[in-house]
């Protein structure tokens, strides 16, 4: 058995001068730490630098690498930089293709924050799904700086950019596409020279290896048992069973699941027909066409503007149900709830705050207004609303959990999130796995429903 080992902890240093205090700041120290021993353990011993040491602070940093899932590619920047033109000289020319970047600068903005302000700033792009990838040190013998690197899932907003960037801070950018295959042939070939880019590169490729990225496969449908108390019935006293899981993919799709939630804006419409969102994809497939394929009845959005009494706009967290329309051989009704805002010519803005008040409005709405005992719910308010799925999911499924225990006699027994990619299955493993009112998974019976 290997005996465990210790590491050096003790350290010391002197600031002797400041020789920039700028956006970069270069101190000067005088250090000393602690060494190993001849056996690779902590010696004790705490030797001094025989020499100066110089370190350039000038904060953390985020970036991410982007991918457009409708159009599925990698959305890069190319931008100048000095130290690269100094360095490869007038055949680079300064210009190197790298991450979309930026400096955590303002007091209070989260690493998230600061960089879906920074993807939509350089790109035009609006991040959906942020993913961190890793945490690491630019140089760690002469800066501190820290990156942080995420993986996004981004939707192009109508304002996607040719040209961005900053310009009040000297800051242009081209955006640069690039299918998924020809970027891991680049990739390969050594085309890249930013180390965030080939670090997202090489972590995005070994995530996808074999996989088609996209919808991710239905071929699982995981649910957890939650722990919920005892309930006295005429003769004994038992557990009810009840569950939380997930259903991975498109919502389309779901099998034997009574419910299927839609998120909407307070205005409480559904989107166009030809809208790449889950109220536009209801919308279509709950209409009846004729055999030419024109449109019939738009029955799930007539059934919802009826249900608004004439109202413009209804109130956040506010449930409407309607049937399912065309769809009523896969599901037996719809359950729309306002989960953003969406002004004219705005993009809609959701707010996490809002996400569990969704779930529990929509769940007392099964309970009092219907006879059905298990729900689908996607990941509200992160398309156009802008929240990220992990946060979305862990407000989700602790929501849903604390609903059942809160009410074991309901006669709602399944609630399923329902992420639509590979990446978004990860993030509601994790939520799931991090409730500890869950037990462990086990596979829903084909008969369910």
């Amino acid at each position: 058995m290997t005996e465990p080992r210790t590491r050096p902890s003790k350290y010391d240093y002197t600031l002797l001068k400041t020789h920039l205090d700028a956006f970069l700041k270069v101190h000067e120290y005088r250090a000393a730490f602690e060494t190993y021993d001849d056996k690779g353990n902590a010696s004790g011993i705490v030797v001094e630098v025989p020499h100066p040491t110089f370190v350039m602070e000038r904060g953390d940093s985020v970036a991410a690498l982007l991918y457009d899932r409708e159009f599925k590619e990698v959305i890069l920047v190319e931008q100048f930089s000095l130290p690269v033109a100094l360095r490869s000289g007038p055949t680079v020319g300064g210009w190197m293709t790298e991450l979309a970047a930026g400096a955590l600068i303002r007091d209070g903005e989260t690493p998230e924050a600061c960089m879906a302000r920074a993807i939509e700033e350089e790109t035009g792009y609006r991040a959906q799904n942020l993913v961190e990838i890793a945490e690491f040190f630019v140089s760690p013998g002469g800066t501190t700086e820290r990156i942080k690197l995420y993986f996004a899932e981004v939707n192009r907003t109508g304002k996607v950019k040719i040209v961005g960037g900053n310009p009040a801070k000297g800051t242009y950018t081209r955006v640069i596409t690039e299918k998924l295959d020809d970027f891991y042939s680049k990739l390969r070939n050594r085309e890249y020279s930013d180390a965030k880019l080939i670090i997202a590169g090489y972590w995005l490729r070994d995530r996808f290896s074999g996989i088609k990225y996209g919808a991710a496969s239905h071929s699982v449908t995981l649910r957890h048992p939650v722990d919920v108390p005892e309930v006295s019935s005429l003769f004994q006293r038992y557990k009810p069973k009840k569950y939380v899981g997930y259903i991975s993919g498109d919502i389309r799709e779901v099998r034997n699941v009574d419910i299927w939630v839609n998120p909407l804006t307070h205005h409480m419409e559904l989107d166009k027909f030809t809208d790449r969102t889950i109220s536009a994809t209801l919308r279509s497939a709950g209409a009846v066409l004729d055999k030419n394929g024109l449109l019939v009845a738009d029955r799930i959005g007539e059934e919802l503007r009826r249900g608004k009494n004439g109202r413009l706009y209804v109130r956040l967290g506010e449930v409407v149900g309607t049937t399912a329309g065309a769809l009523s051989d896969r599901v037996k009704r719809i359950v729309h709830v306002a989960i953003a805002e969406g002004d004219l010519n705005k993009d809609p803005v959701a707010r996490i705050e809002n996400v569990g008040t969704c779930v529990r409005n929509v769940l007392d709405y099964v309970q009092t207004k219907t006879w059905h005992n298990s729900v689908a719910i996607p990941m509200l308010g992160t398309g156009l609303g802008g929240l990220f799925v992990k946060d979305v999911a862990r407000e989700i499924v602790e929501a849903a959990a604390s609903y059942l225990v809160a009410n074991p006699k309901c006669r709602i027994d399944e609630i399923y999130l329902v992420p639509y990619s590979a990446i978004d299955v990860d993030e509601v493993r994790r939520a799931i796995e991090s409730e500890k009112r869950l037990g462990p998974a086990e596979p829903r019976p084909t008969s369910a429903g």
